[in-house]
């Protein structure tokens, strides 16, 4: 008698394989659309649980098997990178970002004055009329600029954001010649920011200033600058503004307190901001004759000046 097996076909053998190959095939579709289904199911009541979240509806464990979400999930976070990567590109040079700004329909259209001569040369008169929307669009703007420190736009504001995050964001505008300015949303938003300070930006001095029409950044910025003086032990009866004006415009063009010593919150010194020409020597003393005769000699202490030979 021969050995078992011996003698079987391998035609039978190959197609009895392949018949439970196809069975293992067939199952693991059936399977696999199983899975789908489930996860089309949980999608379904993923939607309807995000839809139900302002009813404080959650979705329970029950009804969502948390292996196949979690795969749900990672589906959508690919697809979304997926969609960010296609939508990347790079940034646009210069020539494309200010083509078409001289396109005729959106500049602003301008008219033909005929000029007046005056010796063989023309003149052209401004009149208040001419200016007055101008200056209330720029009249709430501050100058800002650090001496011996070229500072970059993305700087600036990462400046403005962190300092002054008590008011709205200002726009910011930046001049050939070195400095920014800055438009701030309202005159209170100006208000606060000259009052608070001295600032610092990279170790150096960060000055502000208000903008005026008459502002000439080589005449103004290189010659007059926003300096905070201190008036230590200042008599209580001279904290007035009347008084203070008085004392500060020794130094200088007063601009405005700050907020403690307008509030009378510290009664050490008196605190003033004040344009000073840095090309003169700095005052240090000023004698104050008061209401009653009496002779005082005060103290003026600057938070920063240069250096004089």
């Amino acid at each position: 008698m021969g050995k078992r097996g011996v003698g079987r076909s391998k035609k039978l053998a190959e197609t009895r394989r392949k018949g439970v190959e196809r069975t293992i095939i067939t199952q693991a579709n059936v399977e696999l659309e199983e899975s789908v289904s489930e996860i089309e199911g949980v999608t379904v009541e993923f939607e309807e649980s995000v839809s139900e979240i302002g009813g404080a509806s959650i979705l329970s464990e029950e009804k969502c098997n948390s292996e196949v979400l979690e795969a749900l999930v990672m589906k959508i976070v690919e697809e979304l990178k997926s969609t960010v990567r296609e939508g990347e590109s790079q940034p646009k040079p210069w020539v494309e970002v200010i083509q078409g700004n001289r396109s005729l329909n959106r500049g602003m259209a301008v008219d033909f004055v005929a000029p007046t001569f005056v010796n063989g040369k023309a003149k052209v008169t401004i009149d208040e009329s001419d200016v007055s929307g101008e200056l209330e669009f720029w009249e709430i703007l501050i100058i800002l600029f650090a001496l011996g420190e070229s500072l970059s736009m993305n700087a600036v504001k990462k400046f403005m954001e962190k300092t002054w995050n008590f008011i709205s964001l200002p726009e910011l505008f930046y001049n050939d010649d070195g400095y920014f300015i800055m438009k701030c949303k309202n005159r209170e938003d100006m208000e606060l920011v000259m009052e608070q300070g001295p600032y610092f930006i990279y170790g150096k001095s960060l000055f502000l200033r208000k903008w005026t029409s008459d502002f000439e950044m080589k005449e103004d910025l290189l010659r007059v600058l926003p300096i905070w003086i201190t008036l230590p032990q200042l008599p209580l009866h001279l904290w007035g503004e009347r008084s203070i004006s008085k004392i500060a415009s020794v130094v200088g063009k007063p601009i405005t307190t700050d907020e403690c010593t307008a509030k009378k919150l510290r009664i050490s010194y008196a605190k003033v901001l004040v344009e000073v020409d840095i090309t003169q020597k700095p005052i240090e003393t000023v004698d104050i004759m008061d209401h009653k005769g009496k002779l005082v000699e005060q103290k003026i202490e600057y938070e920063w000046r240069p250096m004089y030979c």
